[in-house]
């Protein structure tokens, strides 16, 4: 269980817990990155908004995996506040972070941009996550790719 002054988020996981949501982001992986990992299960609760016959969609919502392999831990981060960014203060029970491999975020400020073979105006780009804690940029996609043991 967390706060922040923006927003309350908790998750409540098996292997993997998460602190202080306050933003979120978004983030692209090529399909074949992660063929032998083990999914984790996240929950994320945070607040939540109304759209169309929907009433409760969170702003934040997460997903991760665990590579025992190579020894890592992604996770997954989407904030769909279209306005304010999130704190993320990640806390993973069962391993320890030794650093941060990767921070890769999707966004763009027009959220009708879209690529095609001739232009491509939205791409992922390297973000800045720390080992505990990552700035989610508002309307993004994050993979942030942890070295665990």
């Amino acid at each position: 269980l967390f706060s922040t002054n923006s927003s309350y988020a908790a998750c409540a996981t098996t292997g993997l817990n998460w602190y202080d949501i306050a933003s979120a982001t978004i983030t692209a992986i090529s399909p074949n990155s992660f063929m032998n990992c083990t999914a984790l299960k996240a929950v994320c609760e945070c607040e939540k908004y109304a759209a169309g016959k929907w009433d409760a969609i969170p702003y934040v919502d997460c997903s991760a995996v665990y590579n025992e392999e190579a020894g890592e831990v992604t996770v997954f981060v989407v904030n769909r506040n279209m306005k304010e960014s999130v704190t993320l203060d990640l806390g993973l029970e069962g391993f320890t972070v030794e650093s941060v491999l990767e921070h890769k975020i999707v966004n763009h400020d027009d959220m009708k941009a879209t690529n095609s073979v001739e232009s491509q105006t939205v791409t992922a780009r390297d973000g800045n996550a720390k080992a505990d804690s990552v700035e989610l940029e508002p309307h993004s996609y994050n993979m942030i790719r942890l070295k665990v043991k």
